[in-house]
């Protein structure tokens, strides 16, 4: 029986030691998630960067972003920078970002975003930050501005400008664009001036293409052309190459020396930027931070070629509705028509 049993026990033994070596040479997985309290704990934030996928001089935000980021830099004492890093390109441009010291990263798009995993962030030296909806459930700070209220005054001011009666949105296929088509549609009618909203393509995001809509939405006898994309100038360029072609900008001033563009909003990227670096300084956990017209950090503005061209009880009309926005009377996706929808 001796020998049986010593044979079991080196058996056994044997079987131990080579379980004990596979566990050891099991590849170890991605490393937890540090704890709540030690991820979001207060940092010093010293160097901020923003991430952008093109150049800001191609972009209708570009301007506001600049002077943005140079009054975080005046009035935080921060490093500010930015670099252009193509969509699919982040995670190596993250890591040189944090190997420069940076502490704050700045996402320009949230196309960004489906490049990180949820593990990701909570590896990461520096704090992420997106500016943009964030559909992904990766834990950042994004931040959602709101276009529809100013988009809502663009369709009053379109329908009070409108000599054809027919005007129209360009505008990409993404959900905050969609809203603020109906916003603007909403605007029109509530004129009560009989304004057809024409329906037009749902543009991706190329300048030439806006271009080339617009025009197609010209000869198709609109006069006011409502410019949702980033090329706010190619809308402007189509309309000074015909006389009484008017535009308005929902999304972000240009610079317009033909006197086309009437009406534009206005983001503060430095309020934005000062919130982000707050809260990155603070520790606070990733949320969605909500900018408009009613909460703060949207404006509007008339240039002075639209105050000329508008009539007085026009201009009243105006300066109503961005009133009752601003203290909640007027719900600019829900609001009551005084004519019945006419797209066409």
């Amino acid at each position: 029986m001796r020998p049986l049993r010593l044979a079991l026990i080196l058996a056994l033994a044997t079987l131990s030691g080579g379980c004990r070596e596979q566990q050891q040479r099991k590849p170890a997985g991605p490393p937890s998630a540090a704890p709540a309290s030690r991820r979001y704990a207060p940092r010093q934030v010293d160097k901020v960067i923003l991430f952008t996928p093109r150049p800001l001089d191609e972009m209708s935000i570009g301007p506001a972003v600049r002077e943005g980021l140079d009054r975080l830099a005046d009035t935080a004492g921060v490093s500010t920078s930015m670099r252009e890093v193509a969509v699919g390109a982040l995670q190596p441009a993250i890591a040189d970002a944090i190997g420069d010291g940076h502490d704050l990263i700045v996402l320009l798009t949230p196309d960004y975003l489906p490049e990180l995993q949820v593990g990701d962030v909570a590896r990461f030296a520096a704090r992420i930050a997106c500016i943009g909806p964030n559909y992904t459930g990766v834990p950042v700070d994004s931040v959602h501005i709101r276009l529809d209220e100013p988009s809502y005054l663009c369709g009053l001011i379109a329908a009070h400008l409108s000599e054809t009666r027919r005007v129209v949105p360009l505008a990409m296929n993404t959900p905050d664009d969609m809203q603020a088509v109906t916003a603007f549609a909403n605007g029109a009618r509530s004129a009560g001036l009989a304004v057809q909203v024409l329906d037009s393509p749902r543009l991706p995001a190329l300048p030439n293409v806006v271009r080339r809509i617009a025009d197609e939405q010209i000869r198709a006898g609109a006069d006011v052309l409502f410019n949702l994309t980033p090329w706010p100038q190619s809308a402007i360029d189509a309309a000074a190459e015909r006389p009484g072609i008017l535009v308005l900008n929902g999304w972000q001033a240009s610079a317009d020396s033909t006197g086309r563009l009437v009406a534009s909003a206005r983001v503060d990227m430095g309020r934005i930027f000062q919130q982000l670096l707050a809260r990155a300084r603070a520790g606070d956990p990733p949320d969605k931070l909500r900018f408009s017209l009613r909460e703060g950090g949207v404006a509007f503005d008339l240039t002075p070629s639209g105050r000329s061209r508008l009539k007085p009880d026009a201009v009243e009309r105006l300066d109503k509705a961005v009133a009752d926005i601003r203290s909640g009377v007027l719900d600019v996706q829900r609001v009551a028509t005084t004519q019945p929808a006419t797209n066409e």
